[in-house]
């Protein structure tokens, strides 16, 4: 696992994490990994330093713990199955999550499909709450329909493979809080929008984009180039 994420991230001749430098030699072992001395800035690195794997003892349980966390199990369930303690579950988590954040959004290109989709906003971890009473487990919403008790996240994909899901607001959103989010991130010839929904499609209209509406109940298309389905990416949104 660890030869393979040497080649991976260093593709192009392995370089200095720190600096970028080429200027780099072999530095002895630490723990039966292979440590490196870039002789510009002086400092020493091995393969995974600056990486989520950075300082873990078991790599080999990371393919697992992705493949968990993708299915939704629970902290605990996790670290009963791997056999780690439930804090070392909690920070490979975040490790994840703040890896992902720090790889910043694609550009969009091309045709371009777009959806909002609304959850249940959730404080799960926070000892104290100021704007509402807590939830037993997940608990529903006081409010009948989409309210301010619901966060707005924006899903959109090209047919390129390249997906942007981010959060808006909440509760109903308007075509300027979705230019907040996609207004740099798109660079489309159509954008897809439900019928009932008119929020992308004011935003499309705002944009100057062409804009192509699907009625998701009958699958009525227009022109066959532009069907809901997109068979490679996998990726079907209803």
């Amino acid at each position: 696992m660890v030869r393979e994420v040497r080649e991976t991230r260093f593709s192009k001749g392995l370089a200095c994490v720190h600096c970028g430098s080429m200027s780099v030699k072999r530095s002895g072992k630490y723990r039966s990994r292979q440590r490196y001395l870039c002789k510009d800035c002086g400092k020493s690195f091995n393969d995974m330093t600056g990486s989520p794997l950075s300082g873990t003892r078991y790599p080999h349980k990371w393919l697992k713990y992705f493949e968990m966390m993708v299915k939704g199990y629970t902290l605990p369930k996790r670290a009963e199955e791997l056999q780690i303690h439930i804090s070392t579950a909690f920070y490979w988590r975040h490790k994840i999550l703040y890896a992902i954040r720090s790889l910043g959004h694609p550009t969009l290109k091309g045709i371009v499909q777009s959806e909002e989709t609304y959850f249940l906003e959730s404080e799960k971890g926070k000892k104290f709450i100021a704007h509402r009473k807590a939830r037993k487990r997940g608990g529903v919403a006081k409010k009948r329909g989409i309210s301010k008790e619901q966060i707005c996240v924006v899903v959109a994909y090209d047919r390129n493979g390249q997906i942007l899901s981010q959060m808006v607001g909440r509760g109903r959103v308007t075509a300027m809080e979705i230019d907040e989010v996609l207004g740099n991130m798109l660079t489309p010839l159509f954008c897809y929008a439900q019928i009932q929904q008119p929020t992308i499609k004011n935003f499309a209209t705002m944009k100057g984009l062409q804009h192509e509406a699907i009625m998701f109940a009958k699958v009525s298309i227009r022109r066959k180039e532009f069907t809901i389905f997109n068979t490679s990416t996998g990726i079907i949104l209803v």
